[in-house]
């Protein structure tokens, strides 16, 4: 994935949160046509939301919304980098689930595990995931820029 896709990731949730599902075929041509039911042909974020549908990082709910204006958890997350991203692990997990409350055959389990051996995801103490609590914005950015491993140079005030 390009530097480009992963600022429209971290615009989506500067913007407001959005939902993304991983569809694990690839996008066939007319789903790449899809629209959503939800997002108005003016919405401010179609451009976007299209841009990623057609690329097969996002693909909505079954009823064929995108619920724009929804909040994104954790879990969720998980699966958008996984779906996004192919990069090389940073760590590994020896065997089951690394998190205490992400039982082994979860349906995520598999996009938890990637999206922290690639480094974005971290835990919280106690060893767990919490997989349904919300992603803030910040913690969006964060993870974005540490599993790309990029650095946040503030600016030095000049006098």
């Amino acid at each position: 994935m390009s530097l480009i896709s992963a600022a429209v990731l971290a615009f989506s949730f500067s913007i407001g949160a959005t939902i993304f599902l991983v569809k694990p075929e690839p996008v066939a041509a007319q789903q790449a046509q899809q629209t959503f039911a939800d997002v108005p042909p003016n919405y401010w974020t179609r451009p976007f939301i299209q841009s990623l549908a057609e690329k097969g990082n996002v693909t909505g709910y079954p009823d064929r919304t995108f619920r724009p204006k929804q909040a994104v958890d954790r879990v969720e997350f998980a699966a958008m980098i996984r779906q996004a991203f192919e990069r090389a692990n940073i760590r590994n997990i020896p065997s089951g689930s690394a998190f205490n409350d992400v039982p082994q055959g979860y349906w995520a389990e598999p996009l938890i595990q990637q999206a922290y051996e690639m480094g974005f995801i971290r835990g919280f103490p106690g060893n767990e995931f919490r997989p349904k609590q919300p992603m803030t914005k910040a913690q969006a950015l964060v993870a974005l820029m540490r599993g790309l491993n990029l650095d946040y140079n503030p600016p030095v005030a000049t006098s």
